[in-house]
């Protein structure tokens, strides 16, 4: 069922329409909005309450040009009695970033589709880790075959312990598999048990660990294209997208092909034209990339809500990274070129945090709020091995953001009366082919279900599922073994309240 921003309008008359504001995209889109306000109303509240009626009664030609004016400033808007109004294009978008809770200043920035494709470009590389691809795609090999193609030849009992280890991965039984390769007698000899350690590595989250594990698979003479494929996405974590490419053209040489070549291929490709000249610093957990002598202070600032959303959300996730999470700032202009996220966007996690310079014009609470914000995907992708479903992903980075518990409750709510909730199955893949009022009830929904679930069974209960993810098949089985629930109940729970 799809909202429609208006309603349809008498054909004779422009009678009785009323101008209603009812969220705002981002940030960047309430700080434009504000002002139009002032301008064409007589006494703005001190306090916007959405929905706000900007105007209760509004000829249609007037209403329906101011309705394309807050459109384009990144208003959602509609006519109440108007199905004719011209309207903004549905935004797809990774994350809708709220409206503002009760008494609260501003809402996050949005952030568009393309951020949740560059999350699906990390979540499939740890996916091909463990998942058998189909036959017509290059990249992988048929699950009962060796990791790597024309790697020296090993011998009959190190084929069946890699045998082993490969469904140990495969069940999420990591110990198990680490096991298994400490057992292999020549195994930093072998390029197959080289391949699997580095794949566990991944898994584990231990990203030095997983590339030393491939970058050894390669010297013994590893052909794999997924070898190749996981080398250039740590590289591309890493910075180093000289070399990310050049592991993308050995794993073309060696058969990778398909969409997700393709895209992985397209972003380092742009990354590196980007951030050829840039420098870089590192702190306590990250490390980021910039154009010194330009965007120095910007550096800073970030650094210092990044480390403090360390401590924040890492409290809140049960999370502390050993490993440096790469953070990248980028000219406004170079960020749309690189992300293709609309000109709105604050800010968006695919693999690395990408804040564009611009963005780090407004107060500074909103900014700690966007990082935050990030750094809680980045958190979630590395604990659920890239498994999370959007609605627990985008509910769950919500949820962290907040300076106190149910703080945006009251919107949410409101958001969700706009729309009839969904069943959380249809909110487990992207809400980009939703409309603009679906897909913020969508969020308004994902951040009541996680609202609900730390409600109902505690912080550490999420923290167990979001790391289920990376040990199941299914977000039941999830849900079954780390909270002893099954989804539907916990979803009739969830409408109950």
């Amino acid at each position: 069922m799809t909202l429609r921003l208006a309603d349809e309008p008498s054909p004779d008359t422009g009678e009785g329409l009323a101008l209603v504001l009812v969220g705002f995209r981002n940030d960047v889109a309430r700080h434009r909005v504000l002002p139009w306000l002032r301008e064409h109303i007589e006494s703005p509240p001190a306090e916007l309450s959405l929905p706000f009626t900007v105007f209760a009664q509004i000829d249609r030609e007037t209403g329906s040009r101011y309705c394309t004016e807050l459109s384009q400033l990144g208003a959602m808007v509609r006519l109440t009695g108007d199905e004719d109004t011209p309207a903004a294009e549905p935004v797809v978008a990774r994350v809708i970033e709220e409206p503002p809770p009760a008494r609260r200043a501003s809402p996050r920035a949005i952030i568009g589709v393309i951020a949740l494709a560059g999350l699906a470009i990390v979540g499939a590389f740890l996916r091909w880790q463990a998942e058998p691809k189909p036959a017509k795609t290059a990249t992988a090999a048929p699950p009962a075959q060796p990791a790597v193609a024309s790697a020296p030849k090993q011998s009959a009992k190190t084929g069946q312990v890699n045998g082993q280890i490969r469904r140990l991965i495969a069940q999420g039984d990591l110990p198990g598999a680490l096991q298994a390769i400490e057992s292999v007698p020549d195994a930093e000899q072998d390029a197959a048990t080289l391949a699997l350690k580095g794949e566990l590595h991944v898994k584990r989250s231990d990203w030095n660990a997983a590339c030393t594990a491939y970058e050894r698979s390669v010297e013994l003479g590893s052909q794999d294209p997924q070898v190749f494929l996981a080398l250039a996405g740590i590289y591309r974590q890493e910075g180093r997208q000289r070399d990310a490419v050049d592991m993308l053209h050995r794993a073309k040489e060696n058969g990778a092909r398909g969409a997700e070549f393709e895209s992985l291929k397209s972003v380092v490709v742009a990354e590196q034209d980007a951030e050829s000249d840039f420098g870089g610093v590192a702190s306590a957990h990250f490390t980021l990339s910039f154009e010194e002598g330009k965007d120095d202070a910007a550096a800073r600032l970030i650094v210092s809500h990044l480390e403090d959303a360390y401590l924040t959300v890492g409290h809140k996730l049960g999370n502390y990274p050993k490993h440096k999470i790469p953070v990248v700032l980028y000219a406004a202009r170079e960020f749309q070129r690189v992300t293709h996220s609309p000109e709105w966007a604050g800010a968006l996690y695919d693999g690395r945090i990408k804040v564009p310079v611009r963005g780090l014009q407004g107060e500074s609470a909103e900014i700690a709020r966007t990082m935050r914000h990030e750094y809680a995907h980045a958190l979630i992708n590395s604990v659920s091995g890239g498994r999370c479903p959007v609605w627990l992903n985008e509910g769950a980075a919500m949820w962290a953001e907040d300076d106190r518990n149910g703080e945006r409750e009251e919107w949410a709510l409101g958001l969700v009366q706009l729309h009839p909730p969904m069943r959380l199955a249809q909110l487990e893949k992207s809400f980009g082919r939703m409309s603009e009022l679906q897909a913020a009830a969508a969020y308004a929904q994902s951040y009541l279900a996680v609202q609900h679930l730390v409600a109902r069974y505690g912080e550490v209960r999420l923290q167990r599922l979001l790391a289920a993810f990376a040990t199941t098949t299914s977000t039941d089985e999830a849900f079954r073994q780390a909270l002893s629930v099954e989804l539907a109940s916990f979803e009739d729970e969830l409408r109950r309240n």
